[in-house]
């Protein structure tokens, strides 16, 4: 009889379980709502070791975020902070 924590209730469930596990550890970032009511209501530990399959997904995903921004600014020749830029570009000599 293999043993499973309280949280899951399906495979979907249990993926999603580990995705909050990741992210909250890894960044930081609050994950109350990736969880579903009936996680959220439950009080035993945390699935840390079953979620190590996700943790080099999300690290990989958080180091690419700023990339993503700079990318996203890169084509509209503005720079990343526009206020700055028009400072230091139309300063009086």
């Amino acid at each position: 009889m293999t043993r499973t924590s309280p949280f899951a209730e399906s495979l979907f469930s249990r993926i999603r379980l580990d995705l909050a596990c990741g992210i909250g550890l890894l960044t930081r970032l609050p994950i109350n709502g990736l969880l579903s009511a009936r996680q959220r209501a439950q009080s035993g530990p945390w699935p840390l070791a079953r979620s190590l399959w996700c943790w080099p997904l999300v690290g990989g995903a958080w180091a690419r975020s700023p990339a993503a921004w700079h990318g996203g600014w890169k084509p509209c020749m503005w720079p990343p902070c526009p206020p700055l830029g028009w400072r230091w570009r139309h300063r009086a000599p």
